[in-house]
């Protein structure tokens, strides 16, 4: 099963919602998280990629609110319905949960966003300060 437009607007709008313009880290627009999400998910195998298609489908019925969809509300309807739906610990919540944590990640992996947060690319175990300050923290040798 492959991403329909719809899919992606509604992956897209999604990550909008929980990583939206205005902080101190590119937003999900400025890397369009959305679409490597919708990459990520095209380069899964047919079987997975089938069930986290359902996943963005069901979601985006799942939040139908007034006849529209999630990718057609306005930002603030997001914001509230995404809200709402981060304190339901039933099938809404879950269904959010599991595209928020895929949302998140990828965002979290891009490039922009690592070296908004510091990253030199650079492991911190590679250097000699950073192996002292791991070292302790490591079982003994038996």
């Amino acid at each position: 099963m492959k991403l329909s437009e719809r899919d992606r607007r509604t992956l897209r709008a999604l990550a909008a919602t929980l990583l939206p313009d205005g902080g101190p880290l590119p937003s999900a627009e400025a890397v369009d998280a959305g679409g490597s999400v919708a990459g990520a998910i095209e380069r899964l195998p047919a079987a997975q990629a089938t069930r986290v298609v359902g996943l963005v489908r069901a979601f985006s019925a799942l939040s139908l609110t007034r006849g529209r969809r999630f990718r057609g509300l306005s930002p603030g309807r997001r914001e509230r319905l995404v809200a709402r739906l981060s304190e339901d610990h039933g099938y809404r919540g879950v269904a959010l949960s599991a595209l928020k944590q895929l949302i998140v990640t990828t965002w979290a992996s891009h490039p922009e966003v690592t070296r908004a947060l510091g990253d030199d690319g650079e492991c911190l175990a590679d250097s000699p300060a950073g192996r002292a300050l791991v070292e302790p923290l490591l079982p003994g040798e038996s």
